[in-house]
């Protein structure tokens, strides 16, 4: 959901040529299984929020799907931990058929960030809140970008927009890039408009 002022903007900008509509819900996971939540709420409700999402896609089928979910490993509620490999094709299990053939985008979450409460202060700099990009998230995006190669759809980096050399800044000029260590913020994601446009349309997808 952190990406959704970046679509909302491009549906305003299209002159009405795109309508978005954006779905998600906290700790639960676009796969074709159920992943284990820090909340039992959480998992308890998250089939069927799946099952919703799908009926709505079906019922106002869509042009162009873009799927986001959390870059970190995770186990299934009966206990199976779940690898980057496995994870991906977890994912394109669930949403696959719930656009065109070649019109399902994979969009990567950014790395893992600074703590902004911990490292910014008036006393420090933001040198302080630079952040490296972890192994768990590289194989993650590996991992989607090859199971998106084997069924004719397409994988966009995060990395392009958020990093620079592997390492993640906090901030982009005098916007903060996140609000916690993992979504970034509304301001930021209206910056990636133009970037997500770009990149869209080199790929024939706009």
């Amino acid at each position: 959901m952190a990406y959704a002022p970046t679509f909302a903007k491009l549906a305003d900008d299209s002159g009405g040529q795109w309508r978005v509509t954006t779905v998600g819900m906290y700790g639960c996971r676009f796969t074709d299984v159920l992943i284990e939540s820090r909340d039992p709420a959480v998992a308890a409700t998250c089939a069927q929020r799946k099952s919703d999402v799908a009926a709505m896609i079906a019922a106002a089928p869509a042009d162009l799907l873009v799927v986001s979910n959390a870059f970190t490993l995770a186990r299934t509620v009966d206990g199976r931990d779940l690898n980057a490999e496995e994870l991906a094709s977890a994912v394109s299990s669930e949403v696959g058929g719930w656009a065109p053939a070649g019109r399902t985008v994979y969009l990567s979450p950014p790395p893992h960030g600074a703590d902004l409460g911990r490292c910014f202060s008036s006393v420090t700099g933001p040198g302080a809140c630079l952040a490296a990009v972890d192994d768990v998230w590289t194989d993650m995006e590996s991992a989607l970008e090859a199971r998106a190669a084997t069924t004719g759809d397409a994988a966009i980096s995060a990395l392009p927009f958020t990093c620079v050399d592997r390492v993640c800044p906090a901030f982009a000029g005098s916007t903060p890039v996140r609000y916690d260590e993992i979504h970034i913020t509304p301001a930021y994601a209206e910056r990636l408009t133009p970037i997500l446009r770009a990149d869209l349309t080199a790929r024939g997808l706009m």
